[in-house]
């Protein structure tokens, strides 16, 4: 995931015409492909909760992303998800 700031900024430039469709899908990405391998077998009970705690969550991917901290901010979200009891 530490590369994908520079390849997205890379496909933004080589292909404008579908930045935004790239840009809108990262969100989706980083949920499904790193943070939820980064948690245990209760992983989609864990995101559900940390979703509606974090109803902008997608948007604050799209700043991180913009601003080149998209893995400290996935790092953290990991993080809280890890921590939620759900007993």
């Amino acid at each position: 995931m530490k590369d994908l700031n520079a390849v997205v900024e890379m496909f933004a430039i080589a292909y404008p015409g579908n930045a935004r469709f790239v840009v809108e899908s990262v969100p989706a990405k980083v949920l499904n492909h790193f943070i939820a391998s980064q948690l245990d077998f209760r992983s989609t009970d864990r995101i559900v909760k940390w979703q509606a705690a974090h109803p902008d969550w997608a948007k604050d991917v799209g700043a991180a992303l913009g601003a080149f901290e998209l893995d400290a901010w996935a790092e953290g979200a990991v993080r809280e998800m890890q921590a939620i009891n759900l007993n």
